[in-house]
């Protein structure tokens, strides 16, 4: 059974984009008056409806009771899902589909019916029914939740191909009312799913799709969020319906790995998530009657489509010098692609660029400081201020990843130890600017590496864009986290390099 934990986990994951980075505003939606929350039966008729497929017969006498919009809409459902096919079954719900679309002929919009289309009469499928309940979830006539109903997940297992409703359609801010699954939204469960895995690795993995809802401003992100959502419950419901992942053997945000030494530590953690999501899944499917080759495939789908963005470019270049740095490949093997001037990034990462940024290949190879002087050799790194999309230096990127051989290798060949990054701004990232090595080095606890920037003329007390000096990046301050694994000895003996004077 699915625990409390995990359903608040998986409703943050499904929300962080919905609720968290986009406001929701819509003037245009008519919010219900009426919900599943102010039934003064709630509590029994939500656990009769999650109960559905163990218990229809309770379910049935619960929602014939409930005349509001929910119960009309959760009564029509149930006979499509579980009152075998006749005259009867067909008259009744074709009267309460009726009395719902007349309800909500007056809340719709001509961009809402031009899109969703007009509702037909129930013809025996539940693609005849399928604009009559887009349109109770859009307009909030039939909200089982703040802004959208969510079909009983026992209806979902007995007619997946109602999966349809909950794809986003209008792409926009008004994807964000369309109907979803009750197996996701608290209205019942897929029996030892691993939700609690799966929702553990979309929270991991929400630190890479920012970057790829980021480029795209306006409502679209909406639909954008709501297509990752209609992943997660296809994968669950209906599997074989999901997008086939990439061909070979990479793995989700393998590509944007490379674009940054802050991206390759994100992708480690949710390589991390991955392999242990990933089992789960193999392991439901192979109980569930899929052979082992099946179950892997379905996986894999699965851990591509529940994220945004994870396959943003082609196959990893495995002969490009960025791959070879961060793959910890020889340095002789480097030497040799370097001589024959075949690593160069040229257009191999630039869709994954678009969104993300990239960071100057010197800002790579400071994490493998025996490189610098053999890269150089053969012509690259003449700018050893190369920045990269907000203002970072290489100086600070050595400073931030506590390599002082590289600190000192870039001072050696004129790295400016007063250079700052771009002003910031507050709605996007970074939100501080103006920061400096030293911002960098004592965020890291490099006590040796703040010692050399001194020595090399760095400003102790210089603050960055919003008044936070070095003192304040490592013990951290507001927004700031602070270094949270230096030793106690070790942070007094940086505090007291940093601000001698205690102030």
């Amino acid at each position: 059974m699915q625990n409390a934990q995990g359903l608040i986990k998986t409703s943050r994951v499904i929300s962080a984009v919905f609720s968290v980075l986009f406001a929701v505003t819509s003037s245009s939606v008519v919010f219900a008056t009426e919900s599943a929350g102010e039934s003064a039966n709630d509590a029994a008729y939500e656990a009769a409806i999650a109960n559905m497929g163990e218990h229809p017969d309770v379910a049935e006498r619960m929602v014939n009771k409930r005349d509001d919009a929910v119960g009309l809409l959760d009564r029509m459902l149930f006979l499509l899902a579980f009152k075998d096919d006749s005259p009867a079954r067909t008259s009744d719900i074709q009267a309460l589909q009726t009395k719902i679309d007349q309800a909500v002929a007056p809340l719709t919009d001509g961009y809402m019916r031009a899109v969703v289309g007009p509702t037909v009469v129930f013809d025996g499928t539940a693609l005849s029914l399928e604009p009559t309940i887009v349109l109770a979830s859009s307009t909030g006539f039939a909200n089982t939740h703040s802004a959208f109903y969510a079909i009983p997940c026992a209806v979902l297992q007995k007619k997946p191909e109602l999966l349809d409703v909950t794809a986003p359609m209008f792409g926009g801010n008004r994807d964000n009312f369309m109907p979803r699954s009750g197996c996701v939204w608290g209205r019942g469960e897929v029996a030892d799913y691993p939700i609690d895995a799966l929702s553990s690795y979309m929270y991991v993995a929400d630190g890479a799709t920012g970057d790829m809802f980021g480029p795209n401003q306006g409502s679209i992100r909406f639909a954008q969020a709501a297509a990752q959502q209609w992943g997660m419950q296809i994968a669950m419901l209906d599997p074989d319906a999901l997008l086939p992942a990439p061909p070979g053997s990479r793995k989700p945000f393998e590509v944007w790995s490379y674009l940054s030494w802050a991206n390759r530590d994100v992708f480690n953690a949710i390589t991390r998530e991955l392999s242990t999501t990933r089992k789960a899944l193999i392991s439901y499917w192979q109980s569930n009657g899929k052979d082992r080759e099946t179950a892997t495939e379905i996986a894999r789908n699965t851990l591509f489509s529940v994220v945004y963005g994870a396959d943003c470019d082609t196959a990893v270049p495995l002969n490009s010098l960025r791959v070879m740095l961060v793959d910890d490949r020889p340095l002789t093997d480097i030497e040799k692609v370097a001589q024959q001037n075949t690593g160069q990034d040229g257009d191999l990462f630039e869709n994954c660029a678009a969104y993300a940024g990239i960071d100057p290949l010197l800002h790579i190879a400071v994490a493998r400081p025996e490189s610098l002087d053999v890269l150089r050799a053969n012509g690259y790194f003449d700018d050893v201020e190369a920045r990269n999309g907000f203002g970072k230096t290489a100086l600070m990127a050595a400073a931030q990843r506590g390599s002082l051989t590289a600190v000192k290798w870039l001072l050696d060949h004129g790295a400016d130890v007063a250079a700052r990054t771009d002003p910031g701004d507050e709605w996007l990232y970074p939100r501080h600017g103006q920061r400096t090595a030293l911002h960098y080095a004592a965020a890291s606890g490099a006590i040796e590496i703040v010692k050399v920037l001194i020595k090399a003329g760095a400003e102790r007390g210089a603050t960055d864009d919003l008044g936070f000096s070095g003192r304040d990046y490592l013990l951290g301050r507001d927004d700031l986290p602070g270094n949270a694994t230096i030793s106690a000895a070790d942070q007094a003996a940086l505090l007291q390099i940093l601000d001698p004077d205690g102030k």
